[in-house]
């Protein structure tokens, strides 16, 4: 009889244990700016021509964008540095957005920091275009970017040669969140971004549908 008794307290007490070797791990959400989280700085090129602001409103936090429309422009959002391969099988980006007029195009992107190693020499750029998953309008609407559709290898434009370097993008070391527009009609092209963060799962359908409208299929 004590025997079993034993065997019970041993099994209870061991219980939770066994319990959470049983639950599967999942990510939290990871934010990059949000209400509760700010940016480290923020730039936007070409020098005083492009512009940047982050506004602070009734609790609110958003980045407002004016890039120079009809040349190579962009903006970068620091943040502090973030470990995003548990997410990026699964994960997604997601953020509001909006323009002054609609139809406003970029890409979104990150930006890895550079370290030590000879694979790090770069602070190498993984984008996808905006306009694969939205048609942007003057209304805020809800786009969920997978991490999966960002390319495995990023790019870092050299001024010296005006070429392209390649590697391997590590996401262990994202440091920016930004985009980069081409030239297109039109001298400005401003956007507004606000609840930047990255999620441990999404719905695949809705993505595949918001792509479809955006892509015009």
């Amino acid at each position: 009889m004590k025997k079993n008794l034993l065997a019970i307290l041993v099994w209870v007490l061991l219980l939770p244990t066994q319990l959470k070797a049983q639950t599967p791990y999942v990510p939290a959400v990871k934010e990059l700016v949000t209400e509760k989280v700010a940016t480290r700085y923020v730039y936007a090129y070409p020098e005083n021509i492009s512009k940047i602001n982050v506004v602070q409103r009734q609790g609110k936090r958003w980045i407002e964008v004016g890039l120079k429309g009809n040349t190579w422009s962009g903006f970068g959002v620091g943040l502090n540095r973030t470990n995003l391969i548990p997410l990026r099988q699964n994960g997604a980006l997601q953020f509001y957005v909006r323009g002054s007029k609609g139809g406003e195009t970029t890409t979104v992107c990150f930006i890895m920091d550079k370290g030590m190693k000879e694979d790090e020499k770069y602070y190498l750029v993984t984008e996808v275009p905006l306009t694969n998953y939205a048609k942007v309008t003057i209304q805020w609407q809800l786009v969920t970017i997978p991490l999966s559709d960002f390319p495995e290898n990023g790019y870092h434009h050299d001024d010296a040669t005006d070429s392209k370097i390649t590697g391997v993008f590590k996401w262990d070391r994202v440091l920016e969140f930004g985009g980069n527009h081409s030239p297109a009609e039109g001298a400005e092209c401003e956007l507004f971004f606000s609840s930047i963060r990255v999620i441990p799962s999404y719905d695949k359908k809705a993505v595949r549908k918001a792509r479809s409208k955006a892509l015009g299929d």
